[in-house]
């Protein structure tokens, strides 16, 4: 897959709404500012890396996916829980994990990472997901200056419920 391609197929799959860019989308209309884009990267490139160099175990294994799809799922509920009673504003530790375990990563690192190498994935990988994610915190900051600021810790409840039922649902088969 030629690199523009590739670049823009990542961008848009990381642009899609998501848990991780719905806790963005808070932090930019609560606090604003780029300082998660740090927690974003360095989570990517470990799941990017890990998942290519654990790629033959995890076809070999199917289980291991259904208990990373689980673990994932029990994390958003408890996201999802945080959030919604949260008032403050979720910091880079919450969203570190989340994008830890987001399936996102998965997904690029088991079907890209064969046909482009770890590397090219992980400058690929990590470029699109901070340009997807500048523009989350760039929509929840202008969330925020239009008053919706207050809401956004809901919203991001409710979209990580939502993910965490999704890949609940697919670990069952």
């Amino acid at each position: 897959m030629p690199s523009l391609t590739l670049f823009i197929s990542i961008l848009l799959l990381m642009a899609a709404p998501g848990p991780t860019n719905a806790l963005l989308a808070s932090h930019g209309a609560q606090a604003g500012g780029f300082r998660p884009l740090l927690a974003v990267a360095a989570a990517y490139i470990m799941t990017l890396t890990a998942y290519a160099i654990l790629r033959p175990l995890a076809t070999d294994a199917p289980r291991l996916l259904v208990a990373l799809r689980l673990a994932c799922a029990a994390w958003l509920c408890f996201l999802a829980v945080r959030c919604w009673r949260a008032s403050e504003v979720q910091r880079g530790g919450s969203i570190f994990v989340t994008t830890l375990l987001n399936p996102k990563g998965a997904f690029l690192a088991l079907t890209l990472a064969p046909t482009s190498g770890v590397v090219v994935l992980n400058l690929v990988g990590v470029g699109s997901a901070m340009l997807a994610s500048a523009l989350w915190l760039l929509i929840g900051a202008a969330a925020g200056r239009l008053g919706a600021g207050p809401y956004a810790s809901k919203a991001s409840a409710i979209v990580s419920a939502a993910a965490a039922g999704i890949i609940a649902a697919s670990a069952a088969g």
